[in-house]
């Protein structure tokens, strides 16, 4: 049970990394392309555990890195560098271009919420 609770929130953890990484994103290119591989990652999780507790029927879709399936793990690690490329490039941005850390994902709205002066 706790094994399972487990792979749950570590899932939850990646899909809330995935839209972080898109919300902060400074061009929409890069927003869609980080939204897509989590909300693919959302709905494969979706799917499988929906089936495994009788919500909605059993497809055949794997559950990301952990069901057995070659080309399902190159594409979900395909899926993942992507995320992790968008990720890396705004954190460099951001680093880069102080003015963009103290507006709210880069839309041009100032972050009300930041701290310090």
């Amino acid at each position: 049970m706790a094994g399972t609770v487990g792979v749950i929130l570590l899932y939850f953890m990646f899909l809330y990394r995935g839209f972080r990484a898109a919300v902060r994103a400074l061009d929409d290119f890069s927003r869609l392309l980080a939204a897509g591989p989590a909300i693919i990652f959302g709905l494969q999780i979706f799917i499988i555990i929906g089936g495994v507790v009788r919500l909605i029927p059993i497809t055949g879709i794997t559950l990301s890195f952990v069901s057995k399936g070659g080309s399902s793990i190159v594409a979900n690690f395909v899926l993942l560098a992507l995320l992790l490329r968008i990720s890396d490039t705004v954190s460099r941005q951001k680093a880069a271009r102080p003015e963009a850390a103290a507006l709210d994902g880069g839309v041009g709205q100032p972050n009300v919420f930041r701290t310090g002066a």
